[in-house]
């Protein structure tokens, strides 16, 4: 009996405990002020630390390094001067292309729109101006769109198919999943009476 009762003091000493610790938890608001000075009081203070990492230091030094190595240029044995020289004209030839490119893009773009009748949409490289990564830039090699109406299907021996659509439409008032294509061809007839 007094082991019962030792326990249920202790569970009834272990609940009051746990009452006044979460009485005496108060939520502190913490609010970023101009004026940062620290005044004797009750109020809570946090420092921001956010340590530069050690690779932004060694990225640093390695820039510092370069810049160095680059100024001393002339002092550069002649071999690796020249080499230096032909990949510099490298590069330069490389991105002139790629800006060649990008302009014959466009003119071929305009070409095959306006010849279109403004419903075929033929680029290379739709990629090349766009904002990616610099493989991506030149994948995939071409796209297109066209606006056009579809020719209608060839029709089969002893089909009856009107010789006058101008789309191949699926059976009149079917359903795409009826059909098993996960598409379906509208007529413009067909949405003006809607």
């Amino acid at each position: 009996a007094q082991d019962e009762n030792e326990d249920i003091a202790d569970t009834k000493n272990e609940l009051t405990t746990d009452d006044k610790n979460n009485k005496k938890k108060r939520k502190i608001r913490l609010d970023m002020h101009l004026d940062q000075m620290f005044v004797d009081g009750n109020d809570a203070y946090v420092w921001l630390y956010d340590p530069i990492p050690w690779y932004n230091w060694l990225a640093g030094g390695l820039i510092v390094i370069l810049v160095i190595v680059l100024c001393l240029f002339p002092l550069w044995p002649r071999k690796i001067r020249r080499g230096s020289h032909w990949m510099i004209w490298l590069a330069a030839c490389f991105m002139v292309g790629v800006m060649c490119l990008a302009v014959v893009k466009y003119i071929l773009f305009g070409l095959l729109y306006f010849l279109s009748g403004f419903k075929l949409k033929f680029y290379i490289f739709p990629n090349l101006t766009e904002d990616t990564t610099f493989l991506q830039s030149f994948w995939p090699l071409y796209g297109y769109t066209y606006i056009g109406e579809a020719k209608p299907d060839v029709p089969e021996e002893g089909s009856n198919v009107k010789g006058n659509t101008t789309r191949a439409v699926a059976q009149d008032d079917s359903d795409s999943n009826e059909s098993g294509k996960s598409f379906e061809f509208v007529d413009k007839e067909k949405c003006k009476d809607v």
